[in-house]
C-alpha cells in the first residue's frame, strides 16, 4: 500500500473503483469524447472548490463555453469565479504551445502560479493535455510525459505541488495509442473512460489502469451517465429505474 495521499474525484464510483486521485502529482484520464472529459474535470474541480481549495483549469474554451457543459447541473461555478477561488486559463495567450517543444514544464507551472495571484492552486485540471506534449514520435511523447510528471514531483517537493489531472480524447489512431502508453509509463495515476458501444451513448466503462496503491490493473466497470447527475455504477442505476 502506498503512503501517497489521495483526493476525491468528486465522482463517487470513480473513488470507489480507484481509491481517489494521487495527491500533489500528475495524473491522466483518457476519454472517448470532449463532453465526458469536460464533465470529469468539472466535477474534479468542483469537489476541490466545495472543500475550500483554490482550483484552476487550463483549456481552449472560455469560462462561459466550458460551463455550458453543466447547464443542467446544480453546481455553483460562477460564484467561485467571482470569489477568485476558481481560475480559468487559456492555452493561448496565457499558456504557450512551445511547452511541448521545450519540455520546460517547471516554467509552465510557475506561470500558472503567477496567473493565479501568485499562489499555486490546490487542484489543476489540464483540458486536452495532449496540447502540452510533443506528438511527433513515440520518443518525444515519452520525454514530454516524463518531464511533465517530473515537474509536478518537483513542485510537490517544494511543498507547492497541486494535484494535477490531465484529460485527453483518445482517438483511434497510432499517435494517441502511443500517447496512452507514454502516460501509463510515467504518471502516478492513469485512468480510462471508454464507450464500447456508440449506439448506447449513456453507457461507459471506467478502468484504473495505474495507481500507486494497486499493483494490478483493475477490470473495466460499467457506468451509466445521467446528464445533470453524473456517472453511476450501471448496476445501481438499473436497480433505481427498475
Amino acid at each position: 500500500m502506498s503512503d501517497i495521499d489521495a483526493v476525491s474525484w468528486g465522482i463517487k464510483p470513480f473513488d470507489q473503483l480507484s481509491g481517489g486521485v494521487p495527491a500533489h502529482l500528475f495524473n491522466v484520464v483518457e476519454t472517448p469524447d470532449f463532453h465526458s472529459g469536460s464533465v470529469i474535470l468539472g466535477q474534479f474541480i468542483h469537489e476541490g472548490l466545495r472543500q475550500g481549495e483554490r482550483c484552476a483549469i487550463i483549456t481552449f474554451e472560455s469560462a462561459t463555453s466550458f460551463l455550458e457543459n453543466f447547464a443542467n447541473w446544480d453546481l455553483r461555478f460562477h460564484e467561485y469565479l467571482v470569489n477568485e477561488q476558481l481560475y480559468f486559463l487559456n492555452y493561448q495567450p496565457n499558456v504557450g504551445y512551445e511547452a511541448g517543444l521545450t519540455h520546460d514544464y517547471d516554467s509552465l507551472l510557475n506561470e500558472v502560479s503567477a496567473m493565479c495571484s501568485h499562489q499555486m492552486p490546490h487542484r489543476l485540471a489540464l483540458h486536452q493535455v495532449d496540447t502540452l506534449v510533443n506528438l511527433n514520435n513515440a520518443f518525444l511523447m515519452n520525454t514530454s510525459a516524463q518531464k511533465l510528471s517530473a515537474a509536478a514531483v518537483s513542485m510537490a517537493g517544494k511543498g507547492q505541488g497541486p494535484t494535477i489531472l490531465g484529460q485527453f480524447v483518445k482517438f483511434d489512431d497510432a499517435t494517441h495509442q502511443s500517447l496512452s502508453v507514454a502516460f501509463q509509463k510515467t504518471v502516478h495515476g492513469y485512468y480510462a473512460l471508454q464507450q464500447p458501444d456508440p449506439l448506447r451513448s449513456s453507457r461507459y466503462t471506467y478502468q484504473a489502469k495505474k495507481t500507486p496503491w494497486f499493483n494490478f490493473v483493475r477490470q473495466p466497470t460499467e457506468l451509466e451517465f445521467v446528464e445533470g447527475e453524473g456517472f453511476q455504477l450501471a448496476s445501481a442505476h438499473r436497480s433505481q429505474v427498475a
